[in-house]
């Protein structure tokens, strides 16, 4: 990818605010290799739809290493049923 279309895409991130959603190195470099450098948008709007569409793969359905193989979303909800059985 040319330095100007990492130029843009950083611009992009910042105007969608997910910038401050996802500060971890580890996650843009997933969504750089596995979404945008795969796909050449043509519009921002474009660009939105199709990160929105990832982010909920990522999430959702796509297994983490890290995560002993369980998604985001399933740790996110078994913390937050742990934290309240214990309350």
């Amino acid at each position: 990818m040319a330095a100007m279309d990492e130029i843009h895409l950083a611009t992009l991130i910042r105007r969608m605010g997910i910038e401050a959603l996802y500060p971890k190195r580890r996650l843009w470099r997933s969504v750089k290799y596995e979404e945008v450098y795969l796909k050449g948008y043509e519009s921002i709007p474009e660009a939105r739809r199709e990160l929105a569409a990832y982010f909920d793969f990522y999430n959702l359905r796509r297994r983490h290493q890290g995560l002993e193989d369980r998604t985001p979303d399933e740790v996110y909800w078994s913390t937050l049923q742990t934290q309240r059985t214990a309350a």
